[in-house]
């Protein structure tokens, strides 16, 4: 098989701002990575990528009521 008959499919990415857009709250992004729900597949000094599969993973977590402020999705109420 040659180079030009291979097809190279890679995951569909994101940068932070868009991101957070997804969420619509610019600080949510921010308290799923320190609370270790998200990591970037991507980084460095200057370009830094979250893969959208994760960021749907984060968004059921949400969805079944979990808080990346507090562990096991506990409110804090």
């Amino acid at each position: 098989m040659k180079g030009a008959d291979i097809i190279s499919i890679k995951p569909f990415t994101v940068r932070p701002e868009t991101a957070a857009a997804l969420f619509e709250a610019p600080h949510l992004l921010q308290d799923m990575v320190k609370a270790g729900w998200i990591k970037p597949c991507y980084k460095t000094n200057r370009c830094t990528l979250y893969l959208v599969s994760d960021l749907e993973k984060c968004a059921e977590r949400l969805a079944h009521g979990e808080n990346p402020n507090f562990p096991s999705g506990l409110s804090g109420s």
